[in-house]
C-alpha cells in the first residue's frame, strides 16, 4: 500500500506570512542606531514569531497522512461541559470533536458532532468528515451537514456541523448502493487516492449502475439493490 501524498500548505499563506516577517526585520534595520535598541527587538522578535507561525503551519499540514485513532480530552471550558447532551471531546492527530446528544423532531438520540481541525485551517475534507462519523459514531449510522437560510446562517469560525442520525433512521436522499473507486478513466473525472483502501474498493467500478434515492427508501429494496 503506498503511502498518500502529503497535504501541501497554500503557498499564498506562506508568502504572506514570511512576508510579515521579511517587513519586520526591514523595520528593524532601519531602527539600528543610538536608541533604537528596543525597537530592533521588538522588531525581530515580530519576525521571529511570523517564521514560528510558518514552520507550525507546515508542520500541522505534515501530518495530513497521518490519522492516529480518536482519543478522550477535556472541552477546556467548564461551562461546554455542563450544557446539555454534552457526551465528550474527542482527539486525533488532525481533529478535535465535540459531541453531544439531543431529541431531535427527526429522531430521539440525534448525535451533534462539532468538528474543527487542530491547526484551526478552513479545510472542509468530505473523507474526513465521514471518516469522523464512521469512528464516533457507528459505520452504519447516518449523518447531514445543514447548509441552511441565509436568514439562520452561523459562520464564525472554521468549524464544521455533522448531525447524525440513530441507527437504522435512513435520510431520504442519495444513492442506494455503495460504489467506491479510485479508478482513472482518461474523463474529465479526477480521483484522489485513499489514505487506506477502503473495502470494496473498485468493485463496480467509477459510478457503475448507482441508484438515486428520492423519497423515504425502503430498507429491504435499499439492501437488494
Amino acid at each position: 500500500m503506498g503511502a498518500a501524498p502529503r497535504a501541501m500548505v497554500d503557498p499564498r499563506d506562506l508568502r504572506r506570512v514570511l512576508g510579515d516577517a521579511i517587513e519586520h526585520l526591514k523595520r528593524a534595520r532601519s531602527a539600528l542606531r543610538p536608541g533604537g535598541e528596543q525597537r530592533v527587538f521588538d522588531e525581530s522578535t515580530a519576525a521571529l514569531r511570523c517564521v514560528i507561525r510558518a514552520v507550525n503551519a507546515c508542520e500541522a499540514r505534515g501530518l495530513a497522512d497521518e490519522w492516529t485513532p480518536f482519543e478522550n480530552a477535556t472541552a477546556g471550558d467548564p461551562r461546554v461541559e455542563a450544557q446539555e447532551g454534552y457526551v465528550g471531546t474527542f482527539l486525533n492527530s488532525l481533529y478535535q470533536v465535540q459531541m453531544r446528544e439531543f431529541d431531535s423532531a427527526i429522531a430521539d438520540g440525534t448525535v451533534w458532532l462539532s468538528i474543527v481541525r487542530r491547526d484551526r485551517s478552513a479545510c472542509h475534507d468530505w473523507r474526513d468528515l465521514q471518516r469522523i462519523k464512521n469512528e464516533l459514531c457507528g459505520e452504519e449510522r447516518e449523518a447531514v451537514e445543514l447548509h441552511p437560510a441565509e436568514s439562520r446562517l452561523v459562520d464564525t469560525n472554521n468549524q464544521y456541523h455533522l448531525f447524525v442520525l440513530p441507527e437504522g433512521v435512513v435520510v431520504p436522499l442519495g444513492y442506494a448502493e455503495r460504489d467506491v473507486s479510485d479508478l482513472v478513466d482518461g474523463t474529465a473525472h479526477q480521483q484522489r487516492p485513499f489514505r487506506e483502501p477502503p473495502d470494496g474498493l473498485n468493485a463496480r467500478g467509477r459510478g457503475a449502475g448507482t441508484i438515486l434515492v428520492m423519497g423515504k427508501p425502503d430498507a429491504e429494496e435499499v439492501a437488494d439493490g
